[in-house]
């Protein structure tokens, strides 16, 4: 991907945090140092972030291409 990343990966990805499940929306964002993925509730809170490297979308991402 080239230039600047903001795409909606996922709706509806439930997490848990402190013991909690919340139900967010996974977005890619381009962000100094590289891209990373922000797991954000419905009211626009951000309750988890990770490495774009880190999460399950790049490994999908990588499976895809090698077919």
């Amino acid at each position: 991907m080239s230039g600047p990343v903001n795409k909606i990966l996922e709706k509806g990805v439930f997490i848990e945090v402190d013991g909690r499940t919340i139900k967010t929306t996974a977005i890619l964002l381009a962000v100094s140092g590289g891209k990373r993925v922000y797991y954000i509730t419905e009211n626009g809170e951000i309750v988890k972030t990770q490495a774009y490297s880190d999460s399950i979308y790049y490994r999908e991402a990588k499976k895809k291409s090698k077919e």
